[in-house]
């Protein structure tokens, strides 16, 4: 929200190296509530487990980034792993 978490506010929730207001932590695309939940992250956006994983997947293999994330020129995003095999098929039809 962008507002400080004062310390009188009630239960405030530390996530990814800052402080939450619990009303906040809410995924950035559903708004659904993220407190308990599993979540993803990217900067400062945080999404439910459905949106991170509609939003963050491999071009190659197609499931869900949740480690370190390749992105090519034209917006494609890539495991570490698929990219490099994405870079040797590329290489195998020449």
């Amino acid at each position: 929200c962008g507002n400080k978490v004062e310390d009188t506010d009630p239960d405030p929730l530390k996530a990814l190296n800052r402080l939450w207001h619990k009303n906040c932590w809410v995924c950035h695309e559903c708004k659904k509530p993220l407190v308990g939940c599993r979540f993803g992250a990217d900067g400062p956006y945080i999404y439910c487990e459905a949106d991170y994983q509609r939003k963050f997947f491999c071009a190659l293999c197609g499931k869900a980034i949740i480690d370190k994330i390749v992105q090519t020129d034209d917006g494609r995003l890539y495991h570490n792993k698929c990219y490099e095999k994405r870079d040797d098929e590329q290489d195998a039809d020449f």
